[in-house]
């Protein structure tokens, strides 16, 4: 049996530093870097949105903060689009970042910045705790990988010296030299049209239906990503697997009799004599401790069934980071602390236990509220929050309020993303 690999990454969410470099007065600048660890590679990601377009360049920089190494990486430049955005990304040796001899282990932050002289104009910046630096003195490395550029001109020049003592070689080299020239042109070319097609193919995301697009966003990281599908008839959840072998099921007549039961009282409880017989079980009293002291939400997201959903207070970055009590840090605080900067302007995010028909826990569910514009949806759904519910039902209209919701397989520690 083949050995599963190893995968982890996080997110850094980056921030506006310096005012004026928004696209609009009313859309600030925000992005992300994220670092990606497969086995002994790294791949690093950096994307923004509501940049303003300028002259001189802005540029990629990972911050190390470690004791060992208080250094800044650059990257290189940063090229935004016509309407704001950039997104790139690298590969590197997970013990050689940039090819700079550093450790992925040593960044603890990244930042967008430009220069001027030899000063640093910090335009955004983020950092993976609350222990930010003081990371505007620190050394960037760009010197070292010069040097090495210069040494491998300066070889490359020997070698054309002692080529060029013998005439018939040297036009051997002056002939390698045009075709080389040539192939780079070529390159050059399939490289535009590669940056051609996928400014098309995102365009082409953003005019699509919400469900659609966010379909094509979540399709690179079906590693931990599943679906989770809407029966349009009745509404009810069935689990799709990819490989197809999950078995789809309905619900039966017990839950049936039920919900005819609770609707003649025009109330409705999960905790009806059908699911008397099921007993609590560990996992259930565990996300039963982390609710306490959450405020139970009644009448919200109703068409998500068989759903508790709790308030989680958040007023200042500190409430999502304090580990007094583990369980709750750990289930409802930690997996939200990189969506901060949404959540901050309601001072508050939801949490929903998901129940399957025998009243047990089968996904954790987060909402992010806000409107139902892309502008309110977290990373524009890279991240899983691809399902917006209003809070007053039948109000679909672009600036309705609700919330965003992202289901989570806590069992299986993968992302579902509902499909209808």
């Amino acid at each position: 049996m083949a050995q599963k690999k190893s995968y982890s990454r996080y997110f850094i969410i980056l921030q506006e530093d310096e005012k004026g470099y928004a696209l609009a007065s009313d859309k600030l600048p925000s992005g992300y870097a994220k670092l990606e660890i497969k086995n002994d590679k790294c791949k690093v990601s950096y994307y923004v949105q509501n940049l303003k377009k300028e002259s001189a360049p802005y540029y990629m920089l990972l911050i190390c903060n470690k004791k060992d190494v208080k250094k800044l990486l650059k990257l290189g430049e940063l090229n935004i689009d016509e309407h704001g955005r950039a997104e790139v990304s690298y590969e590197y040796p997970v013990e050689n970042v940039a090819n700079f001899g550093v450790g992925i282990d040593k960044i603890v932050g990244a930042a967008i910045v430009r220069f001027m002289n030899s000063n640093i104009i910090p335009v955004m910046s983020g950092f993976a705790s609350t222990d930010i630096p003081e990371w505007k003195g620190f050394t960037i490395i760009e010197s070292e990988l010069k040097r090495q550029e210069e040494e491998r001109e300066e070889k490359l020049e020997k070698t054309v010296e002692v080529k060029a003592e013998v005439k018939i070689e040297e036009q051997k080299e002056e002939t390698k030299e045009e075709q080389r020239n040539i192939f780079d042109e070529y390159e050059n070319k399939i490289e535009e049209e590669k940056v051609k097609d996928k400014e098309e193919e995102l365009k082409a995301i953003e005019e699509k239906p919400r469900s659609e697009a966010a379909q094509i966003e979540i399709s690179d990281n079906e590693e931990n990503i599943e679906e989770i599908e809407f029966d349009p008839e009745d509404e009810r959840h069935k689990k799709k697997c990819k490989k197809d072998s999950c078995e789809i099921k309905h619900e039966e007549k017990c839950e049936e009799k039920c919900e005819e039961k609770c609707e003649e009282k025009k109330e409705y409880k999960h905790e009806n004599k059908c699911n008397d017989n099921h007993p609590k079980d560990n996992i259930s009293m565990l996300f039963m401790d982390v609710a306490d002291g959450f405020e139970e939400l009644q009448g919200i997201c109703s068409e998500i069934k068989r759903c508790k959903w709790y308030k989680v207070p958040v007023y200042r970055p500190e409430d999502m980071t304090s580990c007094t009590h583990y369980n709750k840090h750990t289930v409802a605080y930690y997996p939200m602390v990189n969506y901060y900067p949404y959540i901050r302007k309601h001072g508050h995010f939801i949490l929903g236990y998901k129940h399957d028909k025998d009243n047990k826990m089968k996904y954790l569910v987060y909402g992010v509220p806000g409107t139902k514009s892309r502008i309110d949806q977290p990373f524009g759904g890279r991240t899983g929050f691809v399902t917006w519910v209003p809070i007053v039902e039948g109000e679909e209209e672009e600036n309705s309020q609700g919330y965003w919701l992202m289901f989570y397989d806590f069992k299986n520690s993968t992302i579902v993303i509902p499909v209808r």
